[in-house]
């Protein structure tokens, strides 16, 4: 089975691309095959290659157009670590949310994300948690927390504004206690009112 990370971007810039190249070159290893090509824009497109993983960095043009950066690994092999900005996982106390975890109406198969809570439903045997208030950091620690507790073979991340941290989303699909499980975490940033924040989870694992 192929491992797969595929980490969305609406642009990049030189620089950008030129520390992604440096970094991914001495990620391959001197022996590592690498091919670099350039579209009728000028926009390069960079493959890597060694006998564990590839890796391919590109502008995809067609719909709802960005640059993509894909990597594939046999599952039995370690991947490299990404540096994906995360803050440290810990656990934020905010009494402005109404609902402890330990009292959330939902499976118990996630490890404790927040001490609270704004909401939590069940549907269909699928489920989400709901939080009205948080902030980038304390989101990207949650984030953390689900890419440690699932034993997966794909992820996606997708950032449609780094800069500002408008609105972050994440879709991890593997094991969550030993069941095929789909997760997937969205948050989005309200302005003055604060920020939206959406962990749900699959059954079926689709």
């Amino acid at each position: 089975m192929t491992y797969r990370i595929e980490i969305d971007r609406k642009e990049l810039s030189t620089s950008e691309i030129n520390a992604i190249d440096e970094k991914l070159k001495k990620w391959f290893g001197s022996n590592a095959e690498f091919t670099a090509n350039t579209d009728d824009q000028g926009r390069p497109s960079l493959y890597y290659n060694n006998s564990d993983y590839s890796a391919n960095l590109y502008y995809y043009s067609l719909t709802d157009p960005r640059w993509m950066l894909e990597l594939y690994g046999k599952k039995s092999v370690q991947l490299p670590e990404l540096n994906l900005k995360f803050a440290n996982p810990t656990i934020t106390p905010n009494s402005e949310r109404p609902i402890k975890w330990e009292d959330k109406e939902v499976p118990d198969e996630l490890p404790k994300l927040t001490d609270y809570v704004s909401e939590a439903t069940v549907y269909h045997g699928d489920y989400e948690i709901h939080w009205y208030d948080m902030s980038f950091s304390e989101a990207q620690a949650v984030c953390k927390k689900l890419v440690n507790a699932l034993d997966g073979y794909s992820y996606q991340l997708q950032f449609s504004n780094e800069t500002t941290h408008s609105h972050y989303s994440f879709n991890f699909i593997g094991k969550l206690n030993g069941k095929e499980r789909s997760v997937y975490f969205d948050f989005s940033k309200k302005g003055k009112d604060g920020s939206y924040t959406l962990v749900g989870v699959r059954e079926d694992g689709s």
